[in-house]
């Protein structure tokens, strides 16, 4: 999963000026769907690319509630969170989760990307981590 330079740079500028959880009040517009423990939003900095593809859409399964890993015992989110998951997966989407002590997870709040790819597979990919910059062909 990689963002072009530019996205990628916006997003590390945004983590290193904001100063609360965006999940826990998330802006209204960005809300797709409503459910009663979680809600599925649009990424504010969706990946571009997925999986060798371009990606069409980048959603979010976000958690109502601020916890950091899905270690519930509470039966009825944990239904309703596997119901999201695989409603969006016959949908076509791809799901994604870092696990809580991932060197790469940016946000503590609990959520799952959804990730629609185009199908069509790119050539070729060049990634530099420092300074970030990604070329695809």
């Amino acid at each position: 999963m990689y963002r072009s330079t530019k996205k990628e740079r916006n997003y590390h500028r945004y983590l290193g000026e904001e100063k609360r959880c965006y999940f826990c009040k998330p802006d209204p517009k960005a809300i797709v769907e409503n459910f009663k423990s979680f809600y599925i939003m649009r990424n504010n900095f969706p990946y571009d690319f997925w999986d060798g593809q371009k990606v069409k859409n980048h959603l979010m399964v976000v958690a109502k509630k601020h916890f950091p890993a899905m270690d519930s015992k509470d039966k009825v989110l944990l239904l309703e969170y596997a119901i999201l998951a695989n409603d969006y997966s016959n949908k076509g989407f791809d799901i994604f989760v870092r696990v809580p002590n991932s060197p790469s997870r940016s946000q503590v709040h609990f959520h799952t990307h959804l990730i629609k790819a185009s199908g069509k597979k790119f050539k070729s990919l060049k990634y530099t981590f420092k300074p970030y910059t990604l070329e695809v062909k």
